[in-house]
């Protein structure tokens, strides 16, 4: 993704971090799902912490100015 946001022009660089950060973001949720009860606390708050920050790219993406 950097050297996406260093290349892509203003409006497809914010489409690639919204859809690129909703898949990840989708894939560690589903991860998540079926790991927690096998990781540990912290483990488990370091995935929590990984869907959060990538929902946050996704949701300032949406709402950047193009």
């Amino acid at each position: 993704m950097a050297f996406l946001s260093l290349t892509l022009k203003g409006s497809v660089h914010r489409w690639a971090n919204i859809i690129v950060g909703a898949v990840v973001a989708a894939v560690w949720f589903v991860d998540l799902e079926y790991a927690v009860p096998k990781l540990s606390a912290w483990a488990t708050l370091i995935d929590v912490s990984t869907i959060v920050a990538l929902a946050l790219i996704g949701w300032y993406a949406w709402k950047a100015k193009q």
